[in-house]
């Protein structure tokens, strides 16, 4: 009867670790060969994602979206921001712009930042702001991806410090 049960218990765990499963590193295959959205957007940014007060006139934000794979067209990349003050206060969504061409590498300023928010300067900008920078994929076959997956790390946030 002991054996009966240490058979049981060496079945059941070799059962569970067999069923787990890491899907997110499934996730490049299944978008370049177009089971899931068809293509696998990168955006690497080449500047530092905090931004100084003192350093606010001279910060530029510069980054590179890329497209890889064609199984399903795109058609257009959106790029929106969000404002969030240092209270957790959020702003509606501003879209900032639309790319067409990939690879791309943009900049965008401080000034650019705040461009498109109600009444928003670089001068009222303090510590403890962020702005997040998010992607919207539109496909040719006019289909809109606005998720990604978090091991993806497409969209970011670019925080105000001290």
């Amino acid at each position: 009867m002991k054996h009966i049960a240490n058979y049981i218990i060496a079945c059941s765990c070799s059962l569970l670790i067999v069923s787990c499963n890491n899907d997110e590193n499934d996730i490049v295959p299944d978008f370049l060969d177009g089971t899931e959205y068809g293509v696998l957007l990168d955006v690497i940014v080449t500047s530092d994602k905090e931004i100084a007060i003192a350093d606010l006139d001279d910060y530029s934000l510069d980054f590179i979206v890329e497209v890889e794979g064609d199984k399903r067209p795109v058609q257009s990349i959106a790029i929106n921001k969000v404002y969030i003050d240092a209270e957790a206060n959020e702003s509606p969504e501003v879209p900032q712009q639309s790319l067409t061409e990939f690879p791309k590498t943009l900049s965008l300023t401080s000034a650019d930042m705040v461009e498109g928010f109600s009444g928003l300067s670089t001068e009222d900008l303090r510590a403890g702001d962020s702005f997040n920078i998010n992607f919207v994929i539109t496909y040719e076959d006019g289909a809109v991806i606005d998720k990604f997956d978090s091991s993806m790390r497409t969209n970011f946030a670019v925080l105000i410090t001290e």
